[in-house]
């Protein structure tokens, strides 16, 4: 496909996008501002008011361990209050309980501020593929979650360079060092007052109800009695979940499980990775600024090889593409081959999110969809729960490097294991 007819193709399906497609995109891009300054920053705030790495990794595990626990409850949260008052209220909830752990960081309101951050973001996340798949149609939609996911990234870019550069600025007004916690705090106050209006005004301007038509599947299990007819463990407590194919659902979180526990070990601590190879607040978001736009052009150009290998055949490859990146990560010893190798590993191993989100919203059946979100909600999350204090502790007793190679055999393991299940798919369907 020339780079002409994919800009035709993308100008042409956002322009049939929904009202409240675009909103939700809006608000979408906006959180994720403000949520890539205060990643950047938060870690690095932490560590410079005394709290150790091994600290670090508890809360990255409390924060999983609630999104486990809330995944389920929040689904069944989404279909009382409905979609838009749950993301409203979980939007703004997000916003205070960020300005109360930045304003009072001690060890209660961090570990309870963490809960429930977690149980804010769980929400927000069971509710955004169900959205967005039922405000879509099934030719845009592919689309529509890439560019989702694509702004998302890109206005990370926004997010790393004003979060690298406000510690400067605040320093350079004041006295400070940017790395100074009085720096890092003010910044990060500043820039969650101002970049959470843009995150409520469209939630509040969405519309309860879609324009979009009803449909079921686009993808049919080849043989759901076979599959989910027998009366099991799993299947009862997947209908106690809400589920109408439990052992599908199951199979689809299982790759994310595995996934999941790599991603935990690493992906928590890039930032603190980058400043024991030297780097400062500034540089660092410049580093995942880059990351962020990388990331946003692989995810423009993901439909296209969905397109041309299948969806879960494009998944399975470029996670396990990325493994070589992440080594060459590990074993990096400046800070610039670090990042250079950190940038290309990003975005091969999250190219693949927009069009995983797709095939797992079709392959359900409409009603338990956000069920089923909240069931992957739980597989990501145990995965880091389990993963980020091994990690802590590996930084803390043995060396910054130490989790990179279980990592990439976790990851190499996931690819697999989507593809055993669901390579069949991509044929069914080609």
């Amino acid at each position: 496909m020339s780079d002409e007819s994919l800009f035709s193709a993308y100008r042409r399906r956002v322009a049939g996008f929904s009202k409240n497609a675009r909103l939700f995109t809006i608000a979408s891009t906006a959180a994720a501002v403000a949520g890539s300054l205060y990643s950047l920053l938060f870690n690095l705030y932490l560590l410079a008011v005394g709290y150790s790495t091994g600290f670090l990794g508890l809360l990255v595990s409390l924060s999983s361990v609630a999104s486990v626990v809330f995944a389920v409850p929040a689904g069944r949260l989404a279909t009382v209050m409905g979609h838009r008052r749950l993301m409203l209220v979980a939007a703004a909830a997000t916003a205070v309980v960020m300005l109360a752990q930045v304003q009072w960081p001690s060890p209660a309101v961090l570990v309870v501020g963490t809960i429930l951050a977690a149980m804010e973001n769980t929400a927000l996340s069971v509710v955004g593929g169900p959205f967005m798949t039922e405000n879509s149609t099934s030719e845009e939609r592919a689309h529509l979650f890439t560019i989702q996911g694509a702004l998302g990234m890109a206005s990370g870019v926004a997010g790393n360079i004003l979060g690298g550069a406000l510690p400067v600025v605040i320093a350079a007004l004041t006295g400070w060092r940017p790395q100074d916690p009085q720096a890092l705090r003010y910044a990060m106050l500043g820039g969650i007052l101002v970049l959470f209006v843009p995150v409520l005004w469209p939630l509040w301007e969405i519309s309860e109800t879609n324009n979009r038509e009803q449909e079921t599947r686009l993808y049919v299990t080849p043989s759901p009695a076979g599959e989910d007819g027998k009366k099991g463990v799993g299947q009862v407590i997947g209908h106690a979940l809400g589920l109408v194919q439990p052992v599908l659902v199951f199979k689809l979180a299982l790759p994310s499980l595995v996934t999941s526990l790599g991603a935990g070990l690493i992906v928590p601590f890039f930032n603190v990775f980058y400043q024991h190879l030297g780097g400062e607040p500034g540089t660092i978001g410049l580093i995942f600024a880059a990351q962020s736009v990388l990331t946003a052009a692989a995810y423009l150009v993901a439909p296209v090889l969905a397109a041309r290998w299948g969806k879960v055949h494009m998944v399975s490859y470029v996670q396990v593409a990325s493994v070589p990146f992440l080594l060459a990560m590990a074993l990096a010893t400046g800070l610039w081959w670090a990042a250079g190798w950190g940038l290309i590993r990003n975005a091969l191993m999250n190219m693949a999110n927009p069009i995983s989100s797709t095939f797992s919203m079709e392959i359900l059946d409409p009603q338990e969809r956000a069920a089923a979100n909240g069931v992957f909600t739980i597989a990501w999350s145990l995965g880091w729960a389990v993963a980020s204090p091994i990690a802590g502790l590996l930084m803390e007793t043995v060396s910054y490097r130490a989790a990179y190679w279980p990592a990439a055999v976790l990851y190499l393991a996931g690819a697999a294991i989507n593809l055993w299940f669901f390579g069949h798919y991509d044929r069914l369907h080609a």
